[in-house]
């Protein structure tokens, strides 16, 4: 995320805050719960009464999603044709991320929940969790409270 200088209200509410960062209202709960909403955003979140609410640093007006390269979408559908073995075949985010190592995560995660609004593009997770490697949960794509973790493009 980057800081601009548009205003925007120092306090806001969980709901909010989701709403604004592209995610369910569940997972900004979890990540007050373990700490890395303010390790992640650097804000603090406050409860008063049975209400949270978040407190944006002083430095930092707004926040906005990071704004990937003009031209990633077709990088990452050319890293996806290259791994791929067979038309519309699932690959993993483990073995798609090596091949786009120069681009920030934060930009290429932004860069393939743009790409879902494509009616080609299906991103799915794996539905036996226990034959996920540890390099398959780090490369885990994370859209609202679960992590993605095989990319089909091409195939509607």
């Amino acid at each position: 995320m980057t800081a601009t200088t548009d205003y925007r209200p120092a306090q806001q509410t969980v709901k909010d805050l989701a709403a604004e960062l592209g995610v369910k209202a569940s997972t900004v709960y979890r990540w007050i719960a373990d700490g890395s909403l303010h390790a992640r955003y650097r804000v603090v979140a406050v409860k008063t009464g049975r209400t949270w609410t978040i407190t944006l640093p002083e430095d930092v007006k707004y926040f906005e999603a990071p704004k990937p390269a003009v031209n990633l979408e077709a990088r990452i559908r050319a890293a996806y044709a290259t791994l791929r073995t067979a038309r519309h075949e699932w690959v993993g985010f483990a073995e798609l991320r090596p091949m786009l190592a120069d681009v920030a995560r934060a930009d290429l995660d932004y860069a393939l929940r743009q790409m879902l609004r494509c009616d080609d593009v299906v991103i799915i997770p794996e539905n036996n969790q226990k034959a996920l490697r540890q390099e398959d949960r780090k490369a885990a794509l994370w859209l609202g409270d679960q992590p993605k973790h095989y990319i089909a493009c091409g195939i509607r």
